[in-house]
Parts: structure tokens; C-alpha cells; sequence
């Protein structure tokens, strides 16, 4: 063991919080490393009660390397839905993307002021995205392959479900809004979750909020029996899978044959992860 790692094990235990504190914050941003110290520290596999600023730091770096992963999962599923876009649309950076979705979010929390409140963060997200940017449904043209391109959705304001959800939910991560995105059978909701509430967000119908029942029988309308509470939110190649099922019809209906032929041959390859 290296002598600054020595050092900082034995100043755990030094009687100045503030020396305590600074060395907690150092040994948690070592990550794993530092929690192979604690335990190191402690010669034991589990950490007891007693030793509070070692259970401090085991559940800051558990809690830092389990963020880390889910956004990265999130980052995911933007990512891919950026790299089906360049199918159709001239070579743009991914930035694009994440600057336009960090602006949406300044603007939500601009009317937020704070708040932390999971219906408040709805309802500015609600007012920022079908109000003052005015997304739409594309229902008069919905299978317009534009549709399934994320930039040219933004630059347009109109989409498809999932697009639309995609930019929806990319919004909503960055202000802390708990949703998550459901691949339903003939469409694709945002399911949100609080307290006493569950229901669903129907970013294509100007975020029209369905509880589960309704959902359930908007769903058996279009002849799906579904329980809409068991269905597991959309990982990403889920998402980017559809996306490109969505470009097949769409190259299909306008006899782009070639192009159909070369996005199968890739939907083919990312239905192997689905």
C-alpha cells in the first residue's frame, strides 16, 4: 500500500472533523479504490454500525457508481437514437443533441425556481415543450421517415411517439423528473410514477396523463389486451430497434427499396440484443 493511501486510512480516525470530513471526500472520489481501502481498514467483508464515516463513504461511492451506470444507460438510448438519425439526415455532432436538450432544461427549471415537486416538474416541462416550443403529432403525415430522425423532429416540432417521447424523456432526466419510456404495442408512452399516482404520458396527444386503466382500455381499442403495469420500461436497443423497424415502413411506402433493404440488414444485426 502506497504511502499517501496509509496515510489517508489512519487520518479516518484523526479527532478534527474537518480533517475527517476532507479525507472521507477524498477516499470517495477514489471510487472502488477507496472502498477496497475502508474495507482494508476495517479487515472485514461487512461494515458495522460503529463504524459510521466508513458506512458514510461505503454508501456515497455505491450511491456514486450506481448514478454513474443508470446515466449512462440514459446517455444510451440518446446516443442511439442519434447514430439511426444519420441514416437520414447530413452528418451532425452528437452535441447537437445534448446542448439543445441542456437549454430545454435551463428553461424548465427557469419556471421551477426550485421547486422540487414531481407534478411541478411535469407541468413546466408540459408548459416549455407543447407551449412555448410546441411539439405535435404528426398525425397528417406520420410515416414521413423524418419522423424517426431526433434533429430534424426538434427542428420541425413534429413527430411520432417515440421521437417525440425520446426528446421528452432526454428533457426529463436533466430536471430530475422520474418517468420512464414504455414500448407499448402500437405506441409508445412515458410512465410516471409518484406517490399515490401511476399512470401514463402521452407525449404524441400534447401529454395527455392516462391513468393505467384508461390506458389499458385505449389499448384495447387498437385490439391489445395489456397490463400496462407490468410492462418493462424500453431499454435502449428496444428503442433503437423501433426507430428502425419505424425507417423500414417508411423506405417501404415510398419504394426506397435499397434503402429498406441496407436499414433491415441493420435492424437485423440490433434485434439480436433486443
Amino acid at each position: 500500500m502506497s504511502d499517501k493511501k496509509t496515510a489517508l486510512l489512519k487520518l479516518l480516525d484523526d479527532p478534527d472533523p474537518y480533517v475527517r470530513e476532507r479525507v472521507r471526500q477524498e477516499i470517495v472520489e477514489m471510487r472502488f479504490e477507496g472502498l477496497e481501502l475502508v474495507y482494508k481498514k476495517t479487515g472485514s467483508a461487512a461494515l458495522d454500525d460503529k463504524a459510521e464515516i466508513k458506512i458514510d463513504i461505503l454508501m456515497d461511492i455505491i450511491y456514486g457508481e450506481l448514478q454513474s451506470e443508470l446515466e449512462k444507460k440514459q446517455k444510451a438510448v440518446e446516443k442511439l437514437v442519434y447514430i439511426v438519425s444519420l441514416l437520414e439526415s447530413p452528418y451532425y455532432p452528437f452535441s447537437f443533441l445534448e446542448n439543445y436538450y441542456e437549454k430545454m432544461a435551463k428553461e424548465v427549471q427557469d419556471i421551477l425556481l426550485n421547486e422540487t415537486s414531481q407534478f411541478k416538474m411535469m407541468d413546466a416541462l408540459n408548459e416549455i415543450f407543447f407551449v412555448r416550443e410546441e411539439y405535435y403529432g404528426n398525425s397528417n403525415d406520420y410515416y414521413n421517415r423524418a419522423n424517426s430522425c431526433i434533429n430534424q423532429v426538434i427542428e420541425s416540432k413534429k413527430g411520432i411517439p417515440i421521437s417525440l417521447s425520446m426528446i421528452y424523456l432526454a428533457i426529463a432526466r436533466r430536471v430530475g423528473l422520474k418517468i420512464s419510456g414504455v414500448a407499448l404495442p402500437g405506441h409508445f408512452m412515458c410512465r410516471f410514477i409518484y406517490k399515490d399516482f401511476a399512470g401514463m404520458i402521452d407525449v404524441f396527444h400534447g401529454g395527455q396523463v392516462l391513468t393505467f386503466a384508461e390506458t389499458r382500455l385505449y389499448l384495447a381499442s387498437m385490439n391489445f389486451n395489456i397490463d400496462v403495469f407490468r410492462v418493462a420500461d424500453a431499454r435502449a436497443e428496444e428503442v433503437a430497434y423501433r426507430f428502425l423497424c419505424n425507417l423500414i415502413n417508411a423506405y417501404g411506402r415510398s419504394r426506397q427499396l435499397e434503402k429498406k433493404k441496407g436499414v433491415e440488414k441493420i435492424a437485423g444485426m440490433v434485434k439480436l440484443y433486443v
